[in-house]
């Protein structure tokens, strides 16, 4: 397993369900399939547009919970695909699809410390007082 910077790499966050999640932790399903409307588009054009030879990582979250175990993945391509050649996968038959085949796993580190918590999200405002961000009422 390779080891990236946070700050060295575009990371695309996606949430999974645990079937899916499973899957792709035990290596059985190599590629996630998003469907191809106008909201994938812009979200994968922005994520891939802008970042033009910096690594390409998505990573995994099981569930919404903020403590959920996640996993990162290098991503080799991303395309269009129709139809469905991989049902069991969860591409649904007879729609179009944008198709993110995944490469191998990554540990991504925020270059500081060996900290296993995520680094703060610095394009959404802190909560905490202290660091100027938001304030939250007492």
């Amino acid at each position: 397993m390779s080891s990236l910077k946070r700050s060295e790499c575009a990371i695309l966050p996606l949430v999974l369900t645990g079937r899916w999640f499973r899957m792709i932790e035990r290596g059985e399903k190599r590629e996630e399939y998003r469907a191809a409307t106008q909201y994938w588009g812009k979200r994968l054009a922005n994520w891939l547009d802008p970042f033009a030879g910096v690594a390409k990582v998505v990573e995994f979250r099981l569930g919404y919970a903020s403590d959920a175990p996640r996993m990162a993945f290098a991503v080799r391509e991303v395309f269009r695909r129709y139809p469905a050649p991989h049902p069991e996968w969860g591409e649904v038959a007879g729609e179009e699809h944008f198709v993110l085949r995944l490469g191998g796993r990554v540990e991504l580190s925020d270059g500081q410390s060996s900290s296993r918590e995520t680094p703060a999200n610095p394009l959404r405002p802190s909560r905490d007082p202290s660091a100027g961000g938001v304030r939250v009422a007492p």
